[in-house]
C-alpha cells in the first residue's frame, strides 16, 4: 500500500468543499474574468468540476463564465462567455497556462488548483508544493468511456 502524502500550507479540500469555496470566491472577486486553472491527470474531474462551478454561478448569481482546455484558439466564444470568470483545464505543471492566459487576457490566473483522484503518490504529479493554491480530492472521479 502507498503512503498518502500530506502537504504543508496548502489547503487539501473535499470536490464539494472545493465547489462551495470556489463559488463564494468568484462571486466576490474584484477581477473580471477570475481565471482558475484546473490541473490534474485525466479523469481527475477537472471537467465536472468547472461545469459545476459554471452551471450553479449561471444559474444562481447570472454569472457568465466559460471552461476551457489549455491552448483552445476558439477565442470569439471566450471572450463572449468569459466575462465573470474562466476555468482552464490542464495537465500538472503551470507555465502552459500561465502563458495562455497570459495571451487571452494578460495576466495570470488569479488561483492554481490540482485535482486528485486521491492523495496517493501514483495519483500526484512530482511538483506539488509551491505551485498550486487549493489540491481538491475527489475519490468519485470516474474514467471517461
Amino acid at each position: 500500500m502507498e503512503a498518502l502524502i500530506t502537504f504543508g500550507p496548502v489547503p487539501i479540500l473535499t470536490f464539494e468543499e472545493g465547489l462551495e469555496w470556489t463559488i463564494e470566491r468568484i462571486r466576490t472577486a474584484s477581477v473580471k474574468p477570475y481565471i482558475i486553472s484546473l490541473h490534474g491527470y485525466p479523469n481527475a474531474g477537472k471537467s465536472t468540476f468547472g461545469r459545476r462551478c459554471r452551471d450553479k454561478l449561471f444559474q444562481d448569481d447570472h454569472l457568465s463564465g466559460a471552461v476551457v482546455m489549455c491552448g483552445d484558439r476558439n477565442v470569439n466564444l471566450i471572450y463572449r462567455y468569459a466575462c465573470d470568470f474562466l476555468f482552464i483545464e490542464d495537465m500538472p505543471g503551470i507555465i502552459t497556462v500561465q502563458n495562455y492566459a497570459q495571451e487571452l487576457f494578460g495576466n495570470y490566473p488569479d488561483q492554481y488548483f490540482l485535482m486528485t483522484r486521491s492523495l496517493q503518490q501514483s495519483d500526484l504529479p512530482f511538483e506539488v508544493s509551491g505551485f498550486y493554491h487549493r489540491i481538491i480530492v475527489n475519490p468519485a472521479a470516474t474514467i471517461k468511456r
